[in-house]
């Protein structure tokens, strides 16, 4: 693990708790959780989750990783930091309220407004979980610290929106605003489990930062966007947890992830403490398409929300059974135009047990991957992906 604190010309590493140090963009301290590509744990005290170093670890266990891909279920994706091998910390949670993450902040200024914000993203594929499945959410508690009786003062409760599964891995932007009263200069901060338990209430934090806030809250918080096939059409939804002076979100599309145009300009609530959806539809979508919201307040500055992107593949149906199967697994597929795709069975440490090119055609087309019966009995991961590495299905299968 790895914190850093920002003063001018030094950096201070795995200290017990922030130490106060200003810097132009107002960020205090801020947890990117370090970098290299072994597992390791928070220092004592970080956590309520206990640490395991396995490839496949349980509920209520946690650890600090370089990749997002330990389950066979899970997203497989860089942290948010973006740097060399960076670690995110990656959590399965169950119902109950445990920590994710706190720490103290100390040599605050009172009746000055502060931020809590990080990066959330709900770990799990799309269609993971048989049955129903549980999405992510946390609170985030600010607590001011009394020194002379050793008690804390709630300053403000924040509880998010859930976090949905998407197609592609998207990192959430959320966090709390709060007004430190006239006495204080120490503040606790704690990141808690708020969602149910069952399958799917797994989760990537990181990038936690403190920092001085020059506005009374977050303009949006819960800001995320994803994109889904509708068709030959492309609906483009995004959500928010909360709204502050907000006067409108612009909709981007770009075919390369670098040059964007202008689709479409949608109102915003303005203001609101209500989770807020919104949706625009794209009916000329290409083959590759991106998409991203600039969210524009009412004084004129903006923020980005995540890129979401989306291969229109000419695979209309996709359907595989016997489920649990004995020897072999059939897959079906229809499709628009002749394609080539890779057919990947894995277990559930993520080894792949059998993979096939398959070269379909126009029409329906069917295939089995076969000699299965020597696999060991439990559950196993079957997907198919194009030719560019878009994912086209996924699905559990059980032996």
């Amino acid at each position: 693990m790895k914190t850093k604190f920002y003063s001018f010309l030094f950096i201070v590493v795995l200290i017990p708790s922030f130490i106060l140090a200003q810097t132009q963009n107002g960020i205090i301290a801020r947890e990117t959780f370090g970098a290299g590509t072994s597992k390791t744990s928070l220092p004592s005290g970080r956590t309520t989750y206990g640490y395991s170093s396995n490839t496949y670890f349980s509920t209520d266990e946690y650890q600090l990783y370089s990749k997002t891909s330990s389950h066979i279920e899970w997203h497989n994706i860089a942290d948010h930091t973006d740097d060399q091998d960076g670690r995110a910390m990656l959590v399965k949670a169950t119902s109950s309220s445990n920590e994710f993450y706190r720490d103290t902040v100390t040599g605050l200024t009172a009746q000055k407004y502060y931020t809590v914000s990080l990066y959330v993203m709900n770990l799990r594929k799309q269609y993971s979980c048989l049955g129903t499945t549980v999405l992510p959410r946390i609170k985030i508690i600010a607590e001011a610290y009394n020194s002379s009786n050793g008690t804390f003062l709630q300053l403000q409760s924040f509880t998010s929106s859930y976090f949905p599964q998407t197609t592609n891995p998207t990192w959430v932007y959320t966090g709390v605003n709060f007004l430190l009263p006239a006495g204080y200069t120490k503040v606790r901060y704690r990141i808690i489990n708020n969602s149910a338990s069952g399958c799917g209430n797994d989760l990537a934090i990181d990038d936690i930062s403190f920092q001085t806030s020059s506005q009374n809250i977050l303009p949006v918080t819960g800001f995320s966007v994803t994109a889904v096939r509708t068709n030959s059409d492309v609906q483009v939804k995004w959500q928010t947890a909360s709204e502050t002076n907000n006067r409108e979100f612009i909709v981007q599309k770009s075919s390369n992830g670098t040059d964007w145009t202008v689709i479409a300009t949608v109102a915003a609530a303005v203001n609101s403490n209500n989770k807020n959806e919104y949706s625009i539809t794209d009916q000329n979508p290409a083959t590759k398409n991106y998409y991203r919201i600039q969210q524009v307040d009412f004084d004129g500055n903006f923020n980005y929300s995540n890129t979401a992107s989306l291969y229109m593949s000419s695979i209309t149906k996709t359907a595989t059974f016997p489920n649990p199967f004995v020897s072999a697994v059939q897959v079906n597929m229809m499709s628009d135009e002749t394609q080539t795709v890779t057919i990947r069975l894995q277990d559930l440490i993520g080894r792949t047990v059998q993979q096939v090119k398959w070269t379909i055609q126009k029409g329906n087309n069917s295939t089995s991957l076969n000699n299965l019966s020597q696999l060991p009995k439990g559950m196993y991961m079957i997907s198919v992906s194009s030719e560019n590495g878009e994912q086209l299905y996924n699905s559990k299968l059980m032996k």
